[in-house]
């Protein structure tokens, strides 16, 4: 057995090379404090050891935290700075995730070099060693001055260390493959695998490559002797899943011990039989719980029912004892029993989460201290349900062909083609590495091309923009083709030339500064700087700004630029030019801020609690307080301050939107469904009135300061700062009234009466405002100030999330200028948005609508015309402009039948098309303005009456249809149906002494028949029962023929 060390020297150099190369120009481009989007809510997490959003991240929290404790005397603008620690843990681990692919590469190229004898004997051994060390710096490099890793390891975010644990588990499945005898190397890679789920649960998708890999170790399991085995295992196994996927209890069992018999009987001792059999029998686990929970008598019984049932015992114990068993049973079970507890033993870094929500901290999503919200976190339970892709469409290859485009972008074409050179050899470098070539391409098509069909993305920009990190772990594998492809190609050209010293030292050279390349691209990409910006984050403080200036306003803003320009000549020329002293005003004392956006709800949560800035301000996320969860949170944290609603509260918002929607007061917005007796609501829409249900009550009940002043040795952690007792006016006998403000994500239309502007945000006045001449010129003036600013500024320019950020601000003030009637200052403010971030799809949408209801078709077209020039594939946009051609066309044609009707020469007909056109258009009023008309002409005919009504009923405007109707009786008074219709509306509006006499016209005018026809008629079910319906309508001797059908819509 050879005595040489595994990793060579020149193996660690190109470890240690590329982590500090990585290292030095991720610190020098380091963000210097927050960021936006989800930096603020991560770091407070860490920050206070909490729960971020699912699955939650204990391991990745559990680092940083570590990280901010070391470096906790680092400050911002004199406040404490706990994300620069952060945003260095991300750039630690990146630079650690390109050195172990480093490693990887120039250990692993050896072996592929090796094999090819010709070239491997040319060159020698110094060469062959240096030319590998150069092959993984090359390529741990080119990862790491990609753009979607780069732009990750200089913020507080977790992919980094997702793909730290993605290479530490290629790097360990590799040193196993080479030397299978020793499984440490299998147990390493078992627990890097189950720990690194619990940081990103994408590192699942790396499962199948482990399993290939176990499976190319004993190719011998295919020999014809023990292929009829291994037929009848795979066959057994395609049973069981079926019998989970039909929660059939039968088909698992039978297809479970069919797999583990046929395994059995293979009668050599492979590693991968052994892992057949142990694996099968979790095949139960699922299958079980699966159809327990299609069956709610045996619901205790499953392992998600939690720790209060036995079901949860029962299958833990289950878990745990399988591989226990198989460690002493079966003859490779001393492998491949610990393999499966050490990867438990990792994923057991979950339950950290219950323990870290039991102490309050300031983010605890999910609230996983419940079985219930600890499963909501593991289980990514406030996502959206996978939606696979279609593969077998055009689609589908619109969606390859855009990942492939993204993958090409990242390292150039040219580069990326290098990729393909060791496929090209592959038929010369033996069955090991032909072995490991194939577990790398199945490990790339796993967390790359079926990923993405788990994902099904759009392929429009904002979308690419979302989830491009998600594809980062594909690009860390695909460089390590392109660090064999770079020492391949080094090595046949200097085979080529006889291992001339010249060329070696050129080639070397070029390769070296290949990398470097990338780094010119991030600078200079205008395609890139269009869809996601510049890598590169120092001096990025926007972040900062975004919060500091909400909490803050004009003191902030100060505070600030007297850090930028310390020198007091050039703070005085800047601050000249600030247009008003005076605005915004900072927050007042105990305000209560509604944050909607992610970075508005993010980033002033790290301001008050990791920065210290305003900890007397209650933040409550707008868009959350639907979540049972996060309400729990939300009276853990300021509950004994603050009114905050309780569960009855809750219920009662849940029920007045219900109640509104079946009234037809509110546009339901989304899918209302009865489940199980319970009733639901499914879409954004539907939630976010329930939202504004809730928000209201907060504010109704928080309108004065009444909490006590806090005392710092007692205050729990999370709540607010309370400064001094509330004074009492001596007149009113009420204390101070409370400030309200509020980010807007999604609006709330209850809201606008009462909002002004407030410099980045809005204020919500304790009463209706109108909006004042100065109110409007302060916000003008502020933001005219300030697009100047930015805009001016590259570091703005070249920061994507920043432009998404601060266009997303600019756009919610123009729609308050809209809601409230002043459509100037609200093109100005949409456009300033446009020009903030002009692909955003918001800025544009709203400024489009706001033009065309006053006729600028044209200008709104146009404006559509020019966004999908930058964006191609956004279909959500190609679909506005095309309504926008349909409302400029609908737009002329009410306008020609306007100027008919005026002039006297319209038709029933046309006035149906004129009030359809209203509808189309939004015009409501008019519509209906134009039905009461035609109701109450002279000329009006039955069928005109009827079908007005029943148009009107579709669009649920029951008075017009009740006037209708009445017109149509009065017209038909012998049609039963008629008088049926006009009872039924009049027992849904609540008018029974109207309702009873209708239906005594229709039992007067139909006689029996008209009873038969009311007895089977469900609308009036509530009064079946009643003395006076039974009266008129007793029960029948015998049955009857079914009467006409009821009025469509009611």
């Amino acid at each position: 057995m050879s005595t040489e060390k595994f990793f060579r020297k020149s193996d660690w150099i190109a470890c240690w090379t590329t982590f500090v190369v990585s290292m030095i120009v991720y610190v020098i481009t380091l963000q210097p404090t927050l960021g936006l989007e989800d930096s603020g809510e991560l770091i407070v997490a860490s920050d206070y050891l909490g729960v971020p959003h699912p699955p939650g991240y204990p391991i990745w929290s559990l680092l940083t935290w570590f990280f901010q404790w070391v470096f906790h005397a680092v400050t911002f603008h004199g406040h404490p700075n706990p994300a620069w620690a952060v945003n260095l843990f991300s750039a630690t681990t990146g630079a650690g995730a390109c050195g172990v692919l480093a490693l990887l590469i120039s250990r692993s190229g050896m072996d592929l070099l090796r094999s090819l004898k010709k070239e491997s004997n040319v060159l020698g051994e110094k060469t062959e060693s240096l030319f590998c060390s150069v092959a993984g710096i090359s390529g741990g490099l080119l990862l790491a001055f990609g753009q979607g890793m780069w732009s990750q390891a200089v913020i507080a975010e977790v992919y980094t260390f997702n793909i730290f644990f993605q290479s530490l588990v290629l790097l360990f499945l590799y040193r196993w493959m080479v030397e299978p005898k020793d499984s440490k190397w299998l147990l390493l890679c078992a627990f890097a695998f189950g720990l690194g789920i619990t940081n990103h649960q994408t590192l699942m998708f790396m499962g199948l490559a482990i399993a290939v890999a176990v499976m190319f170790n004993e190719l011998e399991i295919f020999k014809p002797k023990h292929l009829g085995f291994v037929v009848g295992a795979l066959v057994a196994l395609v049973i069981a899943g079926a019998g989970v996927y039909h929660a059939n209890l039968f088909l698992q069992f039978l297809g479970v011990i069919a797999c583990v018999v046929a395994c059995l009987l293979i009668r050599h001792p492979f590693l991968v039989r052994d892992f057949v059999i142990v694996g099968a029998m979790y095949i139960l686990l699922v299958g079980f719980n699966k159809w327990a929970a299609e069956s709610p008598e045996h619901a205790n019984l499953m392992w998600v029912s939690g720790p209060a049932h036995a079901g949860f015992w029962i299958w833990t114990i289950y878990a745990l004892a399988v591989p226990t068993i198989a460690t002493f049973v079966l003859p490779k079970g001393k492998i491949v029993g610990p393999t499966f507890l050490v990867m438990f033993i990792g994923l057991g870094f979950y339950f950290y989460m219950a323990f870290s929500s039991d102490q309050n901290p300031p983010i605890n999503w999910g609230y996983p201290r419940t079985w219930q919200g600890f499963m909501h976190a593991i289980t990514r339970g406030q996502y959206e349900r996978v939606k696979l892709a279609h593969v077998f469409t055009p689609r589908f290859l619109q969606q390859i062909g855009t990942y492939l485009m993204d993958l090409r972008s990242q390292f150039y074409g040219p580069v990326a083609i290098i990729s393909l050179v060791p496929f090209l050899f592959c038929w010369k470098v033996g069955k090991k590495n032909i072995s490991w070539l194939v577990t790398t391409l199945v490990a790339f098509l796993s967390v790359g091309i079926v990923f993405m069909i788990l994902q099904n993305p759009k392929t429009d920009i904002q979308n690419l923009f979302i989830g491009r990190v998600q594809y980062i772990q594909s690009h860390a594998i695909f460089v390590i083709w392109l660090g064999y492809g770079i020492l391949l190609t080094m090595a046949a050209l200097e085979t080529w030339v006889k291992n001339n010293p010249y060329t070696k030292i050129i080639g070397v050279v070029l390769v070296l500064l290949l990398p470097f390349a990338l780094i010119y691209k991030n600078y200079n990409d205008k395609g890139q700087l269009k869809v996601v910006g510049g890598a590169e984050q120092n001096g990025h403080d926007f972040g900062w700004q975004f919060g500091n200036w909400q909490l803050q306003g004009v003191q902030g803003i100060e505070e600030d630029m007297r850090y930028w320009y310390p020198d007091e000549a050039e703070f005085e020329k800047q601050w000249a030019a600030y247009p008003n002293k005076n605005y915004p005003e900072p927050m007042g004392p105990n305000a209560i801020f509604f944050g909607g956006t992610d970075p508005g709800r993010f980033v002033p949560t790290y301001m008050i609690y990791s920065a210290k800035v305003r900890q007397d301000v209650y933040l409550i996320t707008q868009n959350a307080l639907a979540d049972n969860t996060y309400m729990s949170v939300m009276r853990d944290l300021y509950g004994d301050q603050i009114w905050i609603p309780s569960p009855l509260d809750s219920n009662r918002a849940f029920q007045l939107y219900v109640e509104g929607v079946r009234s037809g007061k509110i546009n339901a917005g989304a899918d209302v469904k009865t489940e199980g007796g319970k009733v639901q609501v499914q879409g954004v829409a539907g939630v976010m009135q329930i939202n504004g249900f809730l928000s209201k009550m907060i504010f109704d009940h928080n309108q004065y300061l009444t909490e006590g002043k806090t005392d710092e040795k007692t205050r729990p952690v999370g709540s607010a700062v309370v400064y001094d007792d509330p004074p009492i006016d001596p007149e009113t006998g009420l204390p101070p009234e409370r400030t309200f403000y509020v980010e807007e994500s999604y609006v709330l239309p209850w809201m606008y009466p009462y909002l002004t502007p407030h410099g980045l945000i809005m204020k919500i006045n304790n009463k209706p405002t109108p909006l004042t001449a100065e109110m409007i010129k302060n916000d003008t003036d502020f933001w005219s100030w300030y697009c100047d600013r930015l805009l001016g500024d590259q570091k703005f320019i070249r920061d994507i999330v920043a432009r998404k950020s601060f266009s997303k601000l600019r756009s919610a003030l123009a729609g308050l200028y809209a809601a409230r009637g002043k459509p100037k200052e609200a093109e100005v403010a949409f456009r300033q948005a446009v020009s903030l971030y002009d692909l955003s799809p918001e800025a544009n949408f709203r400024l489009a609508d706001l033009i065309s209801k006053q006729g600028r078709f044209d200008e709104a077209i146009e404006l559509f015309n020019v966004f999908l020039e930058k964006d191609p594939n956004n279909a959500q946009a190609a679909a506005f402009r095309g309504r926008l051609e349909s409302m400029k066309a609908m737009t002329a044609q009410k306008q020609l039948l306007e100027q008919k009707f005026k002039s006297g020469k319209v038709s029933s007909d046309d006035a149906m098309q004129l009030i359809s056109l209203y509808f189309q258009m939004g015009m409501t009023a008019q519509a209906e303005n134009l039905s009461r008309h035609m109701l109450n002409t002279k000329e009006l005919k039955p069928e005109m009456a009827m079908q007005l009504a029943q148009f009107m009923a579709q669009h649920k405007r029951y008075a017009v249809v009740e006037t209708a109707l009445k017109k149509y009786t009065a017209l038909k008074p012998k049609d039963m149906q008629g008088w049926t219709n006009l009872a039924a509306l009049q027992l849904v509006l609540n008018k029974p002494a109207d309702m009873w006499v209708s239906l005594k016209k229709c039992i007067d005018v139909g006689g029996e028949p008209a009873r038969n026809m009311l007895r089977k008629d469900k609308r009036f079910n509530p009064l079946r029962n009643t003395k006076e319906f039974q009266k008129l309508v007793p029960p029948p001797a015998q049955s009857g023929s079914m009467g006409l059908a009821p009025l469509p819509g009611l």
